[in-house]
């Protein structure tokens, strides 16, 4: 990603993926980068490092992030 500003989590989370980024990044499909995907699915957001990261690309027009913890998702639906 360009030198822009980051949005970054919000909450820390066990497992929380946000040091793993580059590495991360590194292993996205190329069909991502080309705009060619426009749909992301999160199975398990979590803190979100890796939610929050994608969607500042600005190529998805739609986003799903779930989680077994419902208060979590009550949070990212009130923020």
């Amino acid at each position: 990603m360009p030198n822009i500003m980051q949005v970054r989590p919000f909450l820390k989370w066990a497992g929380g993926k946000s040091q793993l980024i580059k590495e991360i990044d590194k292993s996205l499909p190329e069909e991502l980068e080309q705009g060619k995907i426009n749909r992301y699915i999160e199975p398990f957001v979590g803190g979100g490092s890796v939610f929050l990261y994608i969607a500042q690309l600005g190529k998805i027009e739609e986003f799903f992030i779930c989680d077994i913890n419902r208060e979590l998702i009550l949070v990212y639906k009130t923020i």
